[in-house]
């Protein structure tokens, strides 16, 4: 699209600012954001601070944004190239209402940007709960509680899990779903989010 066609179509339909943030990032500048770090017992790939990846997250969860969906995937990528181990790759689940009414599942929509098999029955989010990021982490913590359920525990046992999701605050949600998976005995259970 020509740079002026480009300017009357945003006139007419303005894009969110967060969409126009990543207009132009190429996907080798925003695999430079790449910085993997621990917090706790998760890995997490980037920095929420930074303006890219902020925008490149908030586009894909509330606007929809490929563009947004494949950059983060290939941040994903970027980790999983060098590991070792073959997982099991849960997307954090959202619960039925909050899928209805957002339409889709972010991490699901990143994931499916790249070559990987997710196991998106596995595990679900059997409680509708508030919104995480109104919440202090007491209550983070509590609002999760009990909230995510196995739907299968036979793909489970001696298996190396990995649990992706978008963002990463107070590790409430990746202990929630951690705790119901830990008792179907996998090999192990890494918990990754794409930003802290």
């Amino acid at each position: 699209m020509s740079r002026s066609l480009r300017t009357i179509f945003d006139l007419m339909f303005p894009p969110p600012a967060e969409v126009l943030l990543l207009r132009d990032v190429s996907g080798e500048r925003f695999i430079e954001r790449y910085n993997e770090q621990r917090f706790t017992d998760i890995v997490y790939l980037s920095t929420y601070r930074d303006p890219i990846i902020q925008a490149a997250i908030k586009a894909c969860k509330f606007h929809r944004s490929e563009r947004a969906a494949k950059l983060l995937g290939l941040l994903f990528m970027q980790w999983l190239n060098k590991q070792s181990k073959h997982y099991l790759i849960v997307p954090i689940p959202l619960s039925n209402e909050r899928k209805r009414e957002r339409g889709y599942n972010q991490v699901e929509r990143i994931l499916k940007t790249t070559d990987v098999t997710m196991h998106t029955s596995l595990l679900q989010k059997s409680i509708h709960t508030p919104p995480q990021t109104s919440l202090s982490k007491a209550e983070r913590t509590e609002n999760l509680h009990g909230s995510f359920s196995v739907t299968t525990s036979s793909n489970i046992k001696g298996q190396h899990i990995l649990l992706v999701d978008d963002v990463v605050t107070t590790g409430s949600t990746f202990a929630a779903a951690r705790a119901a998976l830990a008792p179907h005995s996998p090999a192990s259970i890494t918990c990754l989010a794409l930003a802290h």
